[in-house]
């Protein structure tokens, strides 16, 4: 077996061990891509194509393997106002950057004339980890952001196979068939845990009651596809066009730590701390056995469907088999239905008991609270990309690119959060290729820009969340989500290419 044989073989049989951060999208994956201001549905010629275009595979003939690498740095920071409208000192994300988001994929024709076939593993194009970190001499326990998101951490990945079917010189198809894998979500927010039916106990004191609550869940199979097409009538225009879907319920199963803020109910509660016994706060299953550490949860929310329209106008010198392209300038328009994001939906399974006479306003009681769902409003919209780039052949081995976008916001005012920042924006980006013989090595950065967003206590419709209440009260002293959003992107990528 011939050696290019033996490398594509071997990524293939590594793709489906590969791991992938990801979160909410933003442009762009991959290098080459990235470098273009994600102008790239219709330029499509490497393997980045499997995310942009499948149909660009018919630009591969022969053997082709790729790895690249989005480093991302989210910067956030949030001037919190409470509800009476003063303000409390700045919080920041120090949790990044995220390294580790791969792009893994390789490529053969089989030595078919017209086909082509790929697998592939990535992550979108996304931050997946964040940390608000605040000033540890602060005497202030119940900040705004603590009733947000204090942390995060995903990780997805879509597993994917691939073929094409076209002529190079003319026009393809392509079809991607994804395994979409949440492997993790992890989370971490603080949640009131205060109901009025609680017996009247000095331990039950709504100020008291505030709950650490860490969630950590995985949803491992759910499927999408994405169909591409590619054409070029004139030899200087060529148009790609493709559409991801369908929209991804993901009902994600897993557990919730809970960590009271209060020492003494810290102390007394048997349900998540080793307390030496069972009187407390006890966490139950349905069938009365206590959970331990960890109560079983459900999160259900949406991801959406995706379409790209790319045209691009290619200019060369020579004709036919001598042809030698000089540069290029693309234009896409993406669409990506984010309004199928209306909530997070959090169930914690079970119920809790206050067990032990010293909590119980009668010897011998037990009073029972079910864990009621907790909703996260979100409420996004859709949104549209509007991308221009192109790049110029410097030398033989070189290859120069820029790219710029503007993008719509995804998040609404009145329900802006810490975790994912997706409002207007504009993007800046630049990239290099060096290529030797049949490796080519690529190099992107961009940075996205972002206004500053306030949002007035008026206006927010963003609430603290409430695990035993069955009517979360909606009263303005419970509003979190006003404050001062300071917020931008910098996604640094290098991507390695070889053609057999």
């Amino acid at each position: 077996m011939r050696l290019s044989h033996l490398l594509v073989a071997a990524a293939f049989w590594l793709l489906p061990a590969t791991l992938i951060a990801g979160g909410f999208e933003f442009p762009s994956n991959g290098s080459v891509a990235l470098g273009r201001g994600g102008a790239f549905a219709a330029k499509a010629d490497d393997l980045i194509c499997l995310e942009y275009n499948p149909a660009g595979l018919i630009k591969l003939p022969g053997n082709h393997v790729y790895l690249g690498n989005n480093i991302v740095r989210y910067n956030m920071s949030y001037s919190g106002l409470r509800p009476d409208g003063s303000p409390v000192e700045k919080v920041s994300n120090e949790g990044g950057p995220m390294y580790a988001a791969p792009f893994v994929a390789a490529s053969t024709d089989f030595g078919l004339r017209d086909w082509r076939f790929a697998i592939s593993a990535f992550g979108p194009s996304a931050n997946g980890i964040f940390e608000m970190m605040e000033d540890e001499s602060s005497t202030d326990p119940r900040r705004p952001h603590h009733y947000l998101m204090q942390d995060m951490s995903v990780l997805m990945a879509f597993y994917t196979v691939s073929a094409a079917y076209g002529r190079n010189e003319k026009w393809g198809v392509g079809l991607d068939l994804h395994w979409v894998d949440l492997i993790s979500a992890e989370m971490s927010l603080w949640v009131d845990a205060y109901d009025p039916e609680l017996p009247k106990s000095p331990f039950f004191r709504e100020d008291a009651m505030d709950v650490r609550a860490n969630t950590s869940v995985s949803d491992r199979f759910q499927f999408a596809a994405t169909l591409g097409a590619w054409f070029r009538p004139i030899r200087s225009l060529e148009i790609g066009l493709s559409v991801r879907g369908p929209n991804l319920d993901f009902n994600a199963d897993g557990s919730t730590e809970l960590h009271f803020e209060d020492p003494l109910l810290a102390q007394f509660y048997g349900g998540g701390l080793d307390t030496g016994g069972t009187d407390g706060l006890v966490s139950f299953t349905n069938d009365g056995k206590a959970t331990g550490a960890r109560v079983p949860t459900t999160l259900k929310f949406s991801y959406p469907m995706k379409s790209r329209l790319g045209i691009r106008y290619v200019h060369e010198e020579g004709s036919g088999e001598e042809a030698r392209e000089l540069f290029d300038v693309e234009f896409d328009v993406v669409w990506e239905g984010w309004s199928v994001l209306k909530r997070y939906d959090v169930q914690l399974k079970d119920y809790m008991e206050i067990v032990g006479d010293g909590f119980t306003p009668e010897p011998g009681a037990r009073t029972k609270f079910e864990f009621q769902p907790i909703t996260i409003p979100r409420h996004y919209k859709d949104t549209w990309s509007f991308r221009l780039g192109g790049e110029i052949a410097a030398r033989e081995w070189l290859r120069v690119r820029a790219g710029t976008y503007y993008e719509t916001g995804a998040v609404p005012n009145a329900y802006t959060n810490v975790d994912f920042a997706s409002f207007d924006r504009i993007g800046v980006a630049g990239g290099l290729s060096f290529s030797w013989q049949w490796l080519t090595a690529s190099l992107g950065y961009s940075h996205i820009f972002q206004a500053v967003r306030d949002v007035s206590v008026a206006e927010t419709k963003v609430y603290k969340s409430f695990a035993l209440r069955k009517d979360a009260p909606t009263d303005e002293k419970y509003k979190v989500g006003a404050g001062s959003f300071e917020t931008s992107y910098d996604i640094y990528s290098l991507g390695i290419s070889a053609a057999f």
